[in-house]
Parts: C-alpha cells; sequence; structure tokens
C-alpha cells in the first residue's frame, strides 16, 4: 500500500517584518539545524533561516534527517 506524502510543510506563508502581510517561502535545505527558506516573489528577504517543528517530525519520520537533541 502507497503512504500519502504531504508537500504542505514544504510551503510556508511568513510575516513579513514590521508589516502585515505575508510572503510564500519553499523549503530550500537544512543549514545549522534548521531550515533555510527561498521566496520568490519577496525581493527584501528572499532567503530566511527559521526552524519548523512539523518538518523536523517529517524528516525524523521519513528517516531523511535525524536532529539531534541537546
Amino acid at each position: 500500500m502507497l503512504k500519502k506524502l504531504e508537500l504542505v510543510q514544504f510551503i510556508r506563508l511568513i510575516a513579513i517584518t514590521n508589516s502585515d502581510k505575508k510572503a510564500c517561502y519553499f523549503y530550500n535545505k537544512i543549514e545549522n539545524k534548521s531550515f533555510k527558506w527561498i521566496s520568490y516573489n519577496y525581493e527584501v528577504e528572499p532567503q530566511i533561516i527559521k526552524d519548523h517543528n512539523r518538518l523536523k517530525e517529517f524528516f525524523s519520520k521519513w528517516r531523511i534527517y535525524q536532529f539531534k537533541t541537546t
């Protein structure tokens, strides 16, 4: 039986600093045990590094990357 793969964790609407607007960011890679996100429509801050617990759980569940707890 095939398992469904939820891709929704890989796309985020993130609030823009000092604004009531949001920008769309896409998962890019793991960097320093956090996630690098890329926006193709927000030129002021096209890359950010942010944690995301659901994505950490997803990677651990599928054994893609194991985050070490300290």
